[in-house]
Order: C-alpha cells, then sequence, then structure tokens
C-alpha cells in the first residue's frame, strides 16, 4: 500500500521509526499545507481573535513570545524559525508527539498533531484516549501510551490511525451541529481529513463518503 509518505504502509525498513524529529518534519509539512497566509479577525471563530497566519492566531503568538521573554507583535511578522519552534512547542511536544514515536506510532504522532493544532492538545487528547480505550482525562501518560500499544499490537496502527480521523469526523460535525454559523468551513475540515487519510494510510483507505 503506497503513501506519500515514508514509501509503503506499514513504512518501509529505510523510515527511521523512532526519529521525533523525522516525524516532526513530516508532521508539520502535511499540517502547513491545509494553513494559508495571513487571515483577518472572524468574528465566528472564537480562537481567533486578532488574525491568524499560517495557523499561528494573534493571541497563541502574543502567549508564545511573553514565554520567550520577547515583546508582542502582530502575527503578520511571524518568522519561519518562530513558526518552526512555536509548533513544535504548542503542538508536538505539548501534544506528546515524540512519545508516540517512541511507541513506533509515526503516523498516529503526525495526525494527533494535526489535530492539536485544529482541535488544541486536550480535546485531540481526549479523541485518541477514546480510540484506544484509555481514561479519557486529556492528559496522555503512561496508561494511554500503554493502550496506544494493546491497540497497535492487535489491530496494527493503520486502523488506530483510521479510528482517530473518524473520532475527528465525529467532532467536526458535533461542532457544525451545535455552531451552524460554521458550516462554511465543514468542506475544508473533511478534505483536510481525507488528506491525512492519504498521507499517512495510502488511498486504499480513503473512502470518501467517510468525510461528509
Amino acid at each position: 500500500m503506497t503513501t506519500p509518505l515514508g514509501g509503503e504502509f506499514p513504512p518501509a525498513p529505510d523510515v527511521p521509526l523512532r526519529n521525533p524529529e523525522w516525524w516532526y518534519a513530516q508532521a508539520l509539512s502535511v499540517t502547513l499545507g491545509f494553513e494559508g497566509g495571513y487571515e483577518p479577525p472572524d468574528p465566528t471563530d472564537p480562537g481567533a481573535k486578532g488574525g491568524t497566519n499560517r495557523g499561528i492566531t494573534q493571541v497563541t503568538y502574543d502567549r508564545w513570545r511573553r514565554g520567550q521573554g520577547l515583546p508582542t507583535r502582530d502575527v503578520r511578522d511571524l518568522e519561519d524559525s518562530e513558526l518552526q519552534a512555536l509548533y513544535r512547542d504548542n503542538y508536538w511536544t505539548a501534544g506528546h508527539g515524540p512519545d508516540l514515536v517512541a511507541h513506533n506510532a509515526g503516523h498516529l504522532a503526525c495526525c494527533h498533531f494535526d489535530g492539536c493544532v485544529n482541535h488544541g492538545d486536550g480535546e485531540s487528547e481526549r479523541l485518541l484516549q477514546g480510540v484506544v480505550h484509555a481514561t479519557v482525562d486529556g492528559e496522555i501518560g503512561p496508561e494511554t501510551l500503554a493502550a496506544v500499544d494493546v491497540a497497535i499490537n492487535a489491530h496494527g496502527e493503520a486502523p488506530v490511525v483510521y479510528g482517530y480521523l473518524l473520532a475527528r469526523r465525529d467532532l467536526y460535525r458535533d461542532i457544525l451541529a451545535t455552531h451552524p454559523d460554521r458550516e462554511k468551513w465543514r468542506a475544508n475540515w473533511m478534505r483536510r481529513l481525507e488528506r491525512l487519510c492519504v498521507a499517512h494510510l495510502g488511498s486504499d483507505w480513503l473512502k470518501p463518503d467517510d468525510w461528509t
């Protein structure tokens, strides 16, 4: 089964399965493909106050720069080096991407990274815990990682990744049911899941009817 990332699924032998830096580069590349340039504030998006640039909101940029001991500035001035570091700190590391990679779940780590970017790390961690039948508390720790091991050993990584993407789809549907003003984003949200599916599982796993 050919995929754009890592050759075959399961990954080819030359893929550094436990190298978190390699997987972070893959994750960031795919996720940035969904994020555009600068977007002005959107009153229907509570997370985008002050505008968004390459997926980073003004609020997130301000908080990150303060944490670095730097003065705040317009998110339109976001530098490439800052983008790399912010995504790593706020979503890859905070979402336990390196821990998942250490448990031979690189593709899951990448899809979960994208979930953290789009939903926040707490919400995405609850989704992941539900998929692997761990305690759902929004905090990935030894119990959740052990549950990931059990799920992958029982089923393989691919079904776990697919289950996680379906959980994200259901979250999007719940959001749309309670916030009809966000219907304008449905197509982009579902297209995001389709592309993640193809990137990490290959086109054989793509079932377009799942992403509506």
